[in-house]
């Protein structure tokens, strides 16, 4: 994300008194998108936290502006006047939700962005296969954006647009709109991690507004089907080479469940050149991770209140 001059002049307070960060993106003289999460990138909101936004001293003194407030977890929105200080600068008051803010004058243009992305056709894009992507756009403006499309392209030459346009039609002030038709996209080879897209949005009066995103990718990892659960149980595990040891590893009850409370270990079994399938443990397993399909009943990632891995054991 390009960080622009104004957004180096934007100051935040929060009244937040647990661990977690403030995020303003998209920001310029038009509004910005913010929120309080406990983690990054995507960590739970923080929406008890107060936040006070200072702007740049670029708005017209002792002047009223309108106030554009979007929520997109909730879709409801609010119009607020406020008046710029001496020097030019806004003061906006938020909560920790996410935010999408729009700041205008009375005869001001449409301001179109991106909301949200989702992936339609997965649960996490893979290489190799068609992608479709389901975006919504909303106008924080003062004014009706008519008959909107977008167009999607891509930053690196190895990945196919099979579908780059999509209609909006006519977006309202302070509403959200998902494209008539999915865009889609392939990427060709499975050492990329990250694409990175470029979203150009025009409206009849020819009007543009340009976003930049990013969709990570997983590869398509085999299922895993052989698999227990140490949970405080005694079990056989590689240690080095040909050799193995017992140990206990987890903290539970030792059911081979996964129990609120317990931490656990996970288990996978594999077959070395002796043929004989023993037991590995690895650090990089994890319960709700996309690269892993474990097999039901296994329990869901809210079951569990901790989970601890070992070092990785060769």
């Amino acid at each position: 994300m390009f960080t622009s001059i104004f957004s180096l002049g934007l100051r935040h307070r929060s009244d937040r008194n647990v661990p977690g960060f403030t995020i303003l993106e998209n920001v310029d003289h038009r509004g910005f998108a913010c929120s309080v999460r406990e983690f990054l990138p995507d960590g739970e909101r923080l929406p008890f936290v107060n936040v006070s936004v200072t702007t740049p001293a670029v708005y017209e003194k002792n002047t009223l502006y309108t106030i554009n407030d979007i929520e997109p977890k909730s879709s409801t929105a609010s119009q607020k006047i406020i008046r710029s200080d001496p020097a030019g600068r806004l003061t906006i008051l938020l909560n920790g939700s996410t935010h999408e803010i729009g700041i205008n004058k009375k005869t001001d243009k449409p301001n179109i962005s991106i909301v949200s992305i989702e992936i339609a056709n997965m649960k996490w894009a893979t290489h190799r296969k068609e992608v479709t992507l389901s975006v919504k756009l909303l106008n924080k403006g003062m004014s009706i954006g008519k008959n909107v499309t977008a167009k999607l392209s891509a930053t690196r030459n190895n990945v196919t647009i099979q579908q780059s346009e999509s209609e909006f039609g006519s977006l309202e002030v302070n509403h959200m709109q998902v494209g008539q038709r999915p865009f889609s996209f392939q990427v060709g080879t499975d050492t990329v991690e990250v694409v990175k897209f470029r979203l150009a949005i025009r409206d009849e009066n020819k009007n543009e507004w340009v976003e930049f995103f990013e969709i990570p990718l997983k590869k398509n990892l085999p299922q895993i089907t052989d698999f227990e659960i140490a949970d405080g149980r005694v079990v056989t595990v590689a240690k080095g080479g040909n050799d193995t040891e017992t140990i206990v590893l987890g903290v539970g009850n030792g059911d081979g469940k996964a129990n609120p409370g317990e931490s656990i270990v996970i288990l996978v079994r594999i077959k070395i050149n002796t043929g004989v399938r023993i037991y590995v443990f690895q650090t990089r397993i994890t319960i709700d991770s996309p690269g892993l399909a474990f097999p039901s009943p296994f329990p869901t990632p809210s079951t569990i209140v901790s989970v601890s891995f070992p070092p990785f054991a060769t």
